[in-house]
């Protein structure tokens, strides 16, 4: 790898954290894993503490069940949970980590903002907040950097359906977002 100690959270998913572990590590790198709740990001702190491991990056994934919207209609309740994760549980975060030295922040954002696709407009409309809320961030911060980009439709979990419908391949994409997050820190 590149030297980087790695750290993969999870809230449900503690197998398939533990299996990229694993993998991560017969591949000759250093991470490990812990619980995260976004909600309740005091958990976090604990874990990190105890084995002296101080972030500088975050790569923030956090997200719940993206395509439940109804096609042309707007739900506030919808909208607030999406809220709840890519505005309230990412400044939870943010400022549950400011003891430590986090200056990098990879924050995926959609195109969808762009297409406005009519059964997700409470999932555009909080992610717009998101980025708004990325704005302010570095600018109320000015050594953080927060690269946001908008990503298309991924095959991931989320995205399987019995209908037919076009998810690309997730590696080419983030490698390739990856690798721009990198180039603006080595350029910084």
């Amino acid at each position: 790898g590149g030297g980087a100690t790695v750290r993969i959270t999870y809230y449900k998913g503690k197998e398939d954290a533990h299996r990229i572990v694993s993998d991560i590590v017969s591949n000759g790198a250093i991470a490990d894993s812990f619980l995260l709740d976004i909600f309740n990001p005091e958990i976090a702190e604990q874990n990190i503490s105890l084995d002296n491991w101080i972030p500088t990056h975050l790569y923030y994934f956090a997200t719940p069940f993206i395509f439940s919207g109804v096609s042309g209609r707007f739900s506030t309740k919808l909208f607030r949970n999406f809220c709840d994760y890519y505005v309230t549980g990412f400044v939870n975060i943010i400022n549950q980590m400011k003891n430590f030295d986090i200056r990098r922040i990879f924050y995926p954002s959609t195109i969808a903002i762009e297409e406005l696709p009519e059964n997700m407009g409470e999932y555009v409309a909080a992610k717009i907040a998101g980025e708004a809320l990325c704005s302010f961030l570095e600018k109320s911060h000015p050594h953080l950097k927060i690269h946001r980009p908008r990503l298309p439709r991924l095959a991931t979990d989320q995205t399987n359906s019995i209908f037919p419908v076009e998810n690309q391949d997730p590696a080419p994409i983030l490698l390739n977002e990856l690798r721009k997050f990198r180039d603006l820190i080595e350029n910084d």
